[in-house]
């Protein structure tokens, strides 16, 4: 009896022992069955994200013309839309005489007055002081005859008048002459040369505005939408058309937590689309969202 009562004494032990080893096994071969998927290839399923860009003038006008319909592929560069550019040409040419204009002034200024031009001041002062030896002769007579009642008051006032003019003349002719012989100020050429360069800015600017009426294509895509038509007035930032842009492509795929540290940013990765059977396109692992999605 005695040995009997140690017999049922020992059937728990055994029973729990037996139920430890039978878990420690599944464990285990869970465990190898999780380690042999994590080296074998992981796959995905997941959607094509098309990215869209809405795409606009830089400049407002008058919609002339579009150059594609949806649905069409474009390159990049492809002009697919057009402004009426006559206002932006029209700016392009004044900004242009203006230009030459500064030009022209800042090289006169630089060379210096001609031979030329320096004779033609002198000969000026010549002639105006000859004629202002004659009025002074003209003005003593009128005041002699004035004085013998033989010439009026008004006469002597005219010749006066006339000499007061030709002095005031003769001032600025030596002014001119004066500057030409001795050459412009280095204030005025620098004044000239920053007005030069304003000009030239100016035009930079008048192009530029003028081939912000071409609105082309920046990178290849497929047109998904015409948003505004010709005889629009558009204004800059409004879109006109919308693009899919199919360079680069991205797949969106979800990631079940316990394959998360199989995925790191860079990785390559091999895509099948059922549309394409048979085929495989290389890519990468190019974002993971930081925060969990469902």
């Amino acid at each position: 009896m005695a040995e009997q009562g140690r017999l049922h004494r020992r059937r728990p032990v055994i029973v729990v022992v037996v139920i430890l080893l039978l878990l420690a096994a599944g464990l285990y071969y869970r465990h190898r069955e999780r380690a042999a998927e994590a080296t074998g290839p992981l796959v995905l399923y997941g959607n094509v994200d098309i990215r869209e860009a809405d795409l606009a003038f830089n400049v407002p006008g008058l919609l002339q013309k579009i150059e594609v319909e949806e649905g069409d592929s474009v390159a990049p560069g492809r002009v697919l839309a057009r402004l009426d550019d006559t206002p932006y040409r029209a700016e392009v040419a004044r900004a242009e005489a203006e230009l030459a204009r500064a030009q022209a002034t800042l090289e006169r200024l630089e060379h210096g007055s001609r031979p030329q031009e320096i004779a033609r001041a002198k000969a000026r002062v010549a002639a105006l002081k000859a004629r202002l030896r004659q009025a002074l002769a003209d003005l003593k007579r009128t005041r002699a005859l004035v004085g013998n009642d033989f010439a009026s008051r008004q006469q002597l006032d005219a010749q006066q008048a006339l000499v007061d003019s030709l002095k005031a003349e003769i001032a600025a002719a030596e002014a001119d002459l004066s500057l030409a012989l001795e050459g412009p100020r280095k204030e005025d050429i620098a004044a000239a040369r920053a007005a030069r360069d304003a000009a030239r800015a100016a035009l930079d600017l008048a192009r530029t505005r003028l081939a912000y009426t071409r609105l082309v294509a920046p990178a290849k895509g497929t047109i998904k939408t015409r948003i505004a038509e010709p005889g629009a007035v558009v204004g800059p930032g409004a879109p006109v058309l919308t693009l899919a842009l199919e360079d680069p492509l991205w797949v969106r795929t979800f990631v079940p937590e316990p394959d998360l540290p199989r995925v790191h940013p860079g990785q390559k990765a091999w895509i099948e689309a059922d549309g394409l059977p048979g085929r495989r396109f290389e890519g990468w692992v190019g974002f993971i969202s930081p925060v969990a999605e469902f």
